[in-house]
């Protein structure tokens, strides 16, 4: 398993190699909450997402 450091990466880049990992799971999609998507993060914020998933 291939693992990635995030700690010196923009938020764009953080993105892009968060769909380049969870896209060979084939997800219905990614949804991304909280102060990154709304514009009122620092760079202390994590990035929270969610994966939902058919039953």
């Amino acid at each position: 398993m291939k693992y990635y450091s995030i700690i010196s990466m923009d938020f764009n880049t953080v993105l892009d190699n968060l769909v380049f990992l969870l896209k060979p799971s084939d997800p219905y999609k990614i949804i991304l909450f909280g102060s990154r998507v709304t514009g009122k993060s620092n760079e202390d914020n994590d990035i929270v997402f969610s994966l939902p998933v058919s039953n």
